[in-house]
């Protein structure tokens, strides 16, 4: 939850390359990822954005983007009304 509100204020993200997260962050796009494991590509993701201002506004954009594209209180209500007409389904039969 907290990197799509960081999203959706238009923060670009910095997380471990884990399913939740590599779901929301596109690598140089709107965020950054490194392996979960890996203090020094943590450390080379982070001095990456310190020293690229060009890459942080872009990201930046982007992030607030794949906020209101991916997580919008419209997609999640859609995401579960088909979640439950499937639930309801499989009750049936």
């Amino acid at each position: 939850m907290v990197m799509r509100e960081a999203q959706q204020a238009g923060l670009r993200c910095l997380a471990a390359n884990v399913w939740a997260h590599s779901e929301a962050i596109q690598p140089d796009v709107n965020g950054l990822l490194f392996s979960l494991d890996s203090v020094d590509e943590c450390a080379e993701a982070v001095c990456h954005l310190l020293t690229n201002e060009d890459m942080r506004s872009s990201m930046a954009k982007a992030a607030m983007k794949t906020s209101r594209e991916m997580f919008s209180l419209e997609r999640q209500a859609d995401h579960y009304c088909d979640l439950y007409q499937m639930l309801a389904a499989s009750l049936k039969n």
